[in-house]
């Protein structure tokens, strides 16, 4: 709790240039030598990973925290991981990404070809966009849903993922996970909404895509006073439906309280007066 905000931003400046920028970036051309290089993010070496492709959207909602310079390098960076990510799905015929896969010299070789509907490029989108208002963002979020309507909707109903996205007739992957509703065809909606709606400024997501209200200091009274961690460790203020919970407790509980007082009671009267009539 000592710790102040500006303390944990340089940390996070630090562990960005020092460790994300040297050793889960990869610069490289994916077409032959003399092609295009994009920046790749890499878990380990040269491996691409589709869950990776997150990195964007952490980098552009640090952005919004920072001063310059370092806010414009982050935003910097976030375009070039994203435009990396982008070229993945750009290269398959079927416009949709490869889940894991390993940059080598000039190309790219694919581990797992498949394409299991996962949000984190989506969400990357969403996030640079609300930050930045850069529309043709739209246009790349625009193009993998208009992908994935046309490979991985289902005639019957649903929508699965593909076995491999660089032979999209290769079949379906029998299954719809849960976070495609709840983070991939979220995020994309939200892109095309108005901004205030679920704003970033209001709410913030977990890592399943609900969004939780932001806790803004000034509603304890004490902006000046806590710093935030304990601010943050204070226990809420009870909700309507835990008092309603307390309340039918004590209306159940009460009857059958005064039942058995009146039962005992009942009891030894009952006792009291065979004895009286005995002697």
């Amino acid at each position: 709790c000592t710790t102040s905000d500006k303390d944990h931003l340089k940390l996070y400046d630090k562990m960005v240039k020092e460790a994300l920028r040297p050793s889960h970036t990869r610069t490289q051309s994916i077409s032959g030598p003399g092609g295009t290089r994009f920046v790749f993010p890499v878990d380990s070496g040269s491996r691409f990973d589709h869950l990776l492709c997150f990195l964007p959207a952490l980098l552009a909602l640090s952005a919004s925290t920072q001063e310059e310079p370092s806010k414009k390098e982050d935003i910097a960076l976030a375009r070039d991981i994203l435009e990396g990510c982008a070229e993945l799905y750009r290269k398959s015929p079927s416009g949709l990404s490869v889940d894991t896969g390993y940059l080598t010299g000039e190309t790219f070789v694919s581990s797992d070809p498949a394409y299991y509907l996962r949000p984190e490029f989506i969400e990357s989108i969403f996030v640079l966009y609300r930050v930045t208002k850069d529309q043709s963002l739209q246009d790349i979020a625009w193009k993998v849903f208009e992908n994935i309507e046309e490979h991985c909707k289902i005639k019957d109903g649903g929508y699965a993922g593909l076995k491999d996205v660089n032979r999209p007739d290769a079949g379906h992957i029998d299954a719809m996970p849960s976070y495609f509703l709840a983070e991939t065809l979220k995020y994309l909606l939200l892109l095309f909404g108005p901004d205030d709606y679920v704003s970033l400024e209001e709410y913030v997501f977990t890592t399943e895509g609900h969004p939780l209200r932001r806790l803004h200091l000034d509603e304890w009274g004490e902006k000046s006073k806590l710093p935030l961690c304990v601010i943050q460790s204070r226990p809420p203020v009870p909700v309507p439906w835990t008092l309603l919970s307390i309340a039918t407790i004590v209306v159940i509980i009460t009857p059958l309280i005064l039942y058995l007082v009146w039962k005992t009671g009942k009891f030894f009267f009952s006792l009291g007066s065979d004895k009286s009539k005995t002697l």
